[in-house]
């Protein structure tokens, strides 16, 4: 498993559709995360849909603020945006990656976790089943020091009825 790490934390935005309140899934920083050994399989998003269309996410540094368009609905498919693009290493498969995040109802742009507010990182192994598929899925691909948008439908994060249901 590949570390990507370096003077820059990814950082991403995520909206939830369907989703009810997430517990801390914080891991502390020389914590073994375990990891299995399936990879999830992708995907493909055939949605034509915009980001525009579901929200605004700020590009400047610090914690991401995110304003949910008024006549937003629930994506079918998973729908990525890259607000910032990074320039350092690309997350693949394996990769093990320290991101900040926030993340908000896409119902009613209500922010339900966000480790910005904590001060802290999250690790996440990519792509290997440790976290819900939209981040297994939507961190693929990213660059390190970027920040991106995952609008992530139920089916791939906690399903219509949400986290602890």
């Amino acid at each position: 498993m590949r570390r990507i790490f370096g003077s820059s934390v990814l950082g991403f935005a995520l909206l939830l559709s369907g989703c009810g309140s997430s517990e801390d899934g914080s891991v502390a920083e020389n914590s073994e995360i375990p990891v299995s050994a399936t990879t999830i399989p992708l995907q493909s998003s055939s949605s034509d849909a915009s980001s525009s269309d579901f929200a605004e996410v700020s590009s400047d540094s610090g914690k991401p603020s995110i304003t949910v368009a008024a006549n937003a609905t629930e994506p079918s498919d998973l729908v990525i945006k890259d607000v910032v693009p990074g320039s350092g290493g690309v997350v693949g498969v394996g990769d093990l990656i320290e991101v900040k995040y926030v993340g908000v109802l896409l119902a009613d742009g209500a922010e339900f976790d966000a480790s910005w507010d904590r001060g802290q990182t999250f690790f996440v192994p990519v792509g290997v089943g440790a976290v819900i598929p939209g981040w297994d899925q939507g961190l693929l691909g990213m660059r390190e020091g970027g920040r991106r948008l995952l609008i992530i439908p139920p089916n791939l994060g906690y399903g219509a009825a949400g986290a602890g249901s």
